[in-house]
């Protein structure tokens, strides 16, 4: 990873007429950097060999101020991830897909996953009882994905589950489906309502707004 503190678009950002003349360095004296990581903008806190915890912890309400000004100015990181998710979701359903049909898109990936998963565990026993030694199997290319049911486990965090509800619920569908006895539909796990609530919970959210703003001041130029 390669960090540049003093890149043109760094530059552009802190000698703006909206920030040049805001202050980088907090009344505890800690100093707000702003670094480009990848063709991205992202606020860091220099930490000196004599800060101490009471110093970043006043710093803090600065450096948070300078994230907002920064997603104010560059918008929000929308390529991969959560940004990414929400923003699909959300242009899902103002060209006309329903809550409804949201919620059914995601429980459906999450019984893939599932199925993928239970392909890799089935792949694993066969080539186990077929191996010789653990070095066969580490060697072996594996047609399924071994992290299915991470991927799994995250998309349902991503849409509000906690990890043990998550946890406890893709396992009892992999159970459910090696006993070729599927529970998962359109509207279970992930319901309607969830999804309603989570596209309300991101319209309102600072990324949402910042990437509107961003938008109108594109179109308007």
């Amino acid at each position: 990873m390669k960090a540049k503190e003093l890149s043109k678009k760094v530059l552009e950002f802190i000698f703006s007429d909206e920030n040049h003349e805001y202050p980088r360095l907090s009344d505890s004296g800690v100093l707000i950097k702003i670094f480009e990581v990848y063709d991205w903008l992202q606020v860091m806190i220099s930490v000196g060999e004599d800060t101490t915890h009471d110093a970043l912890r006043e710093a803090i309400p600065l450096a948070l101020e300078w994230r907002n000004r920064l997603l104010k100015w560059q918008g929000p990181r929308i390529s991969g991830g959560e940004g990414e998710f929400f923003l699909r979701f959300n242009w899902y359903k103002e060209h006309g897909r329903s809550h409804a049909q949201l919620a059914a898109m995601i429980n459906k990936n999450l019984s893939n996953y599932l199925k993928e998963y239970n392909s890799y565990i089935e792949e694993y026993e066969e080539v186990s009882q077929n191996s010789e030694s653990s070095i066969d199997i580490f060697q072996w290319e594996f047609k399924s994905n071994p992290f299915a049911f991470n991927h799994a486990k995250n998309l349902m965090i991503l849409v509000g589950f906690s990890e043990e509800e998550a946890t406890l619920i893709l396992n009892d569908e992999y159970k459910s489906i090696k006993e070729r006895t599927p529970q998962f539909f359109d509207n279970y796990p992930v319901t309607r309502e969830k999804v309603i609530n989570l596209l309300r919970r991101w319209r309102r959210g600072k990324k949402y707004k910042a990437l509107k703003n961003k938008e109108k001041s594109e179109n308007s130029d």
